[in-house]
């Protein structure tokens, strides 16, 4: 059985909820309640179970275990783990950290649902104790998210200007919703063009205005988010000759393969997913930066430099 991501979540929570009650789960009876196989919850929860901390190229910097799974398949607290019973050592500073961010943030979306999470709040405590300083969490919630939950609830149409990434452009689209969530720290509409029925996605944070419309709709309750967006047909690539010390000024999610030079100027491969942000990459690298495979692309640099130097005259 395939599950989605708001599936896995819902999952891990209910599976969470029943051990903090009992104290133990039957992973064998839980999972044939819900349909799966034992192997896939394992596979559902273990993030959870298990936590791992990874430095920014994805090694592992340590570890962390809060519960058990035992050999006939139970899942029990760890009753040594120092958040249930302060009888190992409490985590080093930089992960009650990164725990304690974890946790106000959860602490945040799940009141703002109304939803409880049983022993949050002494985990939190024992956190802000050992991290012993003010933390401040906001959790950004874009204005239109409430226009695009009314128009679901309502179940009618939404108009919206919207400003896509990949075209630069501004575009009117009229939507029947069907799906409104947040992912991947960002909130998105999912739903059907009116008239075409074409499916299609919406950064929320994109939309520049929106109105729920008069028009009725029948939401298709089966849209999700699905696990990633398929990016590979807006990838561009790009090769260029520049100083070492240019690729710097390169920020993420901008791809960098060095292809030849070591001293002070090198040959790179500059990947991005959208002819906007390639275009950006490239008027931010400079001039000194040289397009060495496409000589269109040195032109359209150029002439998008020009046209942001006219903002300054």
């Amino acid at each position: 059985m395939a599950t989605t991501v708001k599936q896995r979540f819902e999952i891990i929570i209910a599976v969470f909820a029943q051990l903090e009650v009992t104290g133990e789960v039957d992973l064998v009876a839980f999972a044939a309640e819900r349909g799966l196989t034992v192997q896939h919850l394992k596979e559902i929860i273990t993030p959870v179970v298990f936590l791992q901390w990874r430095d920014r190229v994805g090694n592992i910097t340590g570890a962390d275990r809060a519960f058990l799974i035992t050999e006939d398949d139970h899942l029990v607290i760890d009753e040594g783990h120092w958040l249930a019973a302060a009888q190992s050592a409490p985590p080093t500073a930089a992960h009650a950290v990164r725990l304690m961010v974890a946790a106000m943030s959860a602490q945040i979306i799940f009141s703002d649902s109304g939803t409880s999470v049983p022993g949050l709040e002494k985990a939190l405590v024992k956190l802000k104790a050992v991290v012993n300083a003010a933390v401040e969490i906001k959790i950004s919630i874009p204005p239109l998210v409430a226009a695009c939950q009314d128009a679901l609830k309502q179940k009618r149409n939404i108009s919206f200007a919207y400003f896509g990434e990949a075209s630069a452009q501004r575009n009117e689209y009229e939507i029947e919703p069907g799906f409104v969530g947040s992912a991947w720290g960002n909130w998105y509409l999912i739903g059907y063009t009116a008239g075409t029925r074409e499916r299609r996605t919406f950064r929320i944070d994109r939309m520049i205005s929106a109105t729920v419309t008069d028009t009725p709709c029948e939401p298709d309750t089966s849209i999700a988010l699905p696990d990633e967006f398929p990016l590979d047909e807006y990838k561009q690539t790009v090769r260029l000759r520049l100083p070492k010390q240019a690729l710097d000024r390169i920020l993420p999610p901008v791809e960098v393969s060095v292809v030849s030079g070591e001293a002070e100027v090198v040959v790179a491969d500059i990947t991005v997913y959208s002819t906007h942000r390639l275009i950006d990459t490239l008027v931010v690298l400079g001039a000194e930066a040289e397009v060495i495979d496409d000589p269109d692309r040195a032109k359209i640099r150029s002439q998008q430099a020009t046209e942001i130097l006219k903002l300054y005259r």
